[in-house]
């Protein structure tokens, strides 16, 4: 379940984003905290679950307007390019 009873629902809406490799999923739903949903990359239908245990990540900021995923040079296997 996505609901927790950590804090208020956040102002701004509900945010959801995923990262550009499909490890995870990031959802702000309530003020101060994301919740990380990681992605199973050994899903096999029927046999795993495609979602693992989403866990929340406390954050200071409390209005967040906007989430995204950067990319680093880790995520091209360290080539530098894109």
């Amino acid at each position: 379940s996505l609901k927790d009873d950590i804090g208020r629902e956040c102002e701004c809406g509900p945010i959801a984003t995923i990262d550009h490799q499909c490890r995870c999923l990031c959802l702000h739903l309530y003020d101060g905290f994301f919740k990380i949903i990681p992605i199973n990359k050994h899903y096999n239908m029927g046999k795993t679950a495609l979602l693992l245990e989403p866990f929340n990540v406390r954050v200071d900021e409390r209005t967040i307007l906007d989430v995204c995923f950067l990319n680093s040079d880790e995520d091209d296997g360290g080539n530098g390019g894109g």
